[in-house]
């Protein structure tokens, strides 16, 4: 199957001199969540769905724990379903990058991420023979990868879901229709073809269901793509609760075998599993540099691949960490049998 990896620079999708003011309004959604942990409920593991697990660490007032049957990391207890949805409509975080961030950004994101994951998918259904049809996507947020999709000129009818958008339903045109709701609480009117989510599922508070519910909203055949952190990757693994990537809103981390395992529960078929990650060694780097671990907390050899190495060196490592599967970012296609 083909595969579209991207390579760029961290400034090109989250610029420093502006992701700076993020803080304040991240820290206000730590403090808002943790005065509501009255409404935090128990749950099981959401890969396999087991309650048999270890607590690792709190980081941000959220306790995050290891599931010992599939190595899923989540967080339980959580924030409810309804204070969830509650929590992100208030958030300051996600306005701060709604009305800051992506407008800076948004020139090397579309660059960067939206059109290369438009590619991706175009190729995807190209091999499998799929032409037309419904494309869904799940977070679809302004409309950007959409938007990008929309120039392959693939598929008849392009859906986004995004809760909280100004207007219950925006047409943009050719197709493409924003919707304002959660997959909760939308059914497609017609079976579709294609159902992605982007950086989504970490962040669900029933990740199990989201699986289901694509199964039931796809035609047999039809396929869905994830991307989501891997919390088996080398940074992730490295840094642990050091890492960014861990935090209050990430409360479902998986690694390749336990989202695999999550899809095929649900009677999809997987198609590919790989890590794309471009980042591994720029957020180790980063760490480092802001003292959020010592070089003694670091592999000697991954130390002196950061004083040392080349551009090319580092460029080639990246490379490695993908073909085994051990960067910290994952990307997984399944098809409905």
């Amino acid at each position: 199957m083909p595969s579209t990896t991207p390579v760029f620079s961290e400034d090109s999708i989250r610029p420093k001199d502006v992701m700076a003011g993020h803080s304040a309004g991240f820290e206000r959604d730590v403090e808002w969540l943790s005065e509501r942990q009255d409404r935090f409920v128990d749950v099981p593991c959401p890969a396999c769905g087991h309650r048999n697990f270890t607590f690792l660490y709190e980081k941000n007032r959220t306790k995050h724990n290891a599931c010992n049957n599939c190595g899923t990391q989540f967080v339980t207890p959580r924030a409810s379903r309804d204070l969830l949805e509650e929590f992100y409509r208030n958030s300051q975080n996600a306005k701060y990058w709604a009305e800051v961030i992506y407008p800076v950004a948004m020139e090397g994101r579309r660059k960067n991420l939206y059109h290369p994951r438009a590619q991706h998918l175009h190729e995807i259904a190209v091999s499998w023979g799929q032409k037309g049809g419904v494309l869904l996507e799940v977070g679809a947020g302004m409309g950007t990868f959409l938007e990008e999709m929309l120039k392959f000129a693939h598929f008849d009818k392009l859906w986004g879901l995004e809760p909280g958008l100004d207007s219950a339903t925006r047409d943009l045109g050719e197709g493409l229709t924003l919707i304002d709701s959660s997959f909760e609480h939308f059914t497609a009117s017609e079976p579709c073809d294609f159902i992605v989510a982007y950086e989504v599922i970490e962040h669900l508070y029933d990740p199990d269901q989201f699986v289901a519910w694509a199964h039931k909203n796809l035609k047999v055949g039809g396929g869905v793509l994830v991307s989501t952190p891997n919390i088996a990757g080398l940074e992730t693994s490295v840094l642990g609760k050091k890492s960014t990537t861990v935090d209050h809103q990430h409360i479902n981390l998986f690694t390749p075998q336990s989202l695999g395992l999550l899809f095929r529960r649900h009677g999809f078929e997987l198609v590919s599993s790989e890590t794309p990650g471009s980042l591994d060694l720029v957020l180790l780097g980063r760490a480092l540099a802001e003292g959020r671990i010592e070089k003694e907390d670091v592999p000697e050899f991954l130390v002196n691949l950061l004083d040392k190495g080349s551009e090319e060196e580092m460029a080639s490592f990246q490379k490695l960490l993908r073909s085994l599967n051990w960067s910290s970012h994952q990307r997984l296609v399944a098809r409905k049998r």
